[in-house]
């Protein structure tokens, strides 16, 4: 599958497991690349994506949702969530770097902080748009959230959710 250029994508985000889903001229496919990991306990985030309806074809809405789970710390107004979306996935061991058991499934390209949504639990999601344009397809994008939050005891602690692709054909 060809990689179309990541200025493009960056309009253009990822999505979790699902079924191809169609908007305008473009369908898209949404997989998981990897599990997620909480190497300072918790539960393992997860991360989804799918389209959002929408009147114009002008744009597709991918909306990412990021649901942390019971955590051992509280999610509240210091935790930072974050989508990091690439037009890679390095499939990296970040044990090196202090999380041990976890893999970095999107190169970080861009980060995106996610906001809390209305359905409240701690659930969080950005919407990114993606143009209607016939020439993204072929392309293929990766994503992963991040949840860092300041824990007693140690600078952060961080979980991230599984790794989502999202296929443009």
């Amino acid at each position: 599958m060809k990689r179309v250029a990541l200025s493009a994508l960056l309009l253009a985000p990822l999505a979790a497991p699902a079924s191809a889903q169609a908007c305008g001229p473009l369908n898209f496919a949404f997989g998981t690349t990897g599990p997620g990991c909480a190497p300072f306990g918790g539960a393992i985030p997860t991360l989804a994506g799918a389209l959002a309806p929408s009147p114009s074809i002008a744009s597709c809405p991918v909306v990412f949702t990021f649901t942390p789970g019971p955590s051992p710390t509280p999610i509240g107004v210091l935790s930072s969530v974050l989508l990091v979306l690439g037009a890679s996935n390095p499939a990296l061991d970040l044990t090196g770097v202090g999380l041990p058991g976890c893999t970095l499934f999107a190169f970080p390209d861009v980060l995106l902080p996610m906001a809390p949504t209305a359905l409240g639990g701690g659930v969080f999601s950005i919407t990114v748009p993606v143009p209607a344009d016939p020439s993204l397809v072929g392309g293929v994008a990766y994503a992963q959230g991040a949840m860092l939050t300041p824990t007693p005891g140690t600078v952060l602690s961080a979980r991230l959710s599984n790794g989502i692709d999202v296929a443009i054909f």
